[in-house]
C-alpha cells in the first residue's frame, strides 16, 4: 500500500506459524492477536483497516490518503 505520508507498507498472508508473537514495541502497540477477519478492533490503524478490506476484495496494489475516490 502506497501511503500519502510517504510510506509503503507491505501486508502478507501467513500460511503456517510457529512460536509466540511478540509485542517489541509495546510503546506504540497495545498488543498482537491472531484474529478473524469479522473481529478486527474498533481502534485499527485506518491504513491497516483498509488494507484488509482492499486484500478481501482482491486487490493487489492500492493506495491510501490520496484521492481515495479513485482507488474504491
Amino acid at each position: 500500500m502506497h501511503q500519502r505520508a510517504g510510506r509503503v507498507s507491505l501486508f502478507f498472508e501467513v500460511s503456517g506459524w510457529s512460536g509466540e508473537l511478540t509485542n517489541a514495541e509495546p510503546h506504540k502497540c497495545e498488543r498482537l492477536s491472531w484474529l478473524a477477519s469479522d473481529q478486527l478492533p474498533e481502534n485499527l490503524v485506518d491504513y491497516a483497516r483498509t488494507a484488509l478490506e482492499r486484500i478481501q476484495a482482491g486487490k493487489r496494489v492500492s493506495t491510501f490518503g490520496w484521492d481515495e475516490r479513485a482507488d474504491a
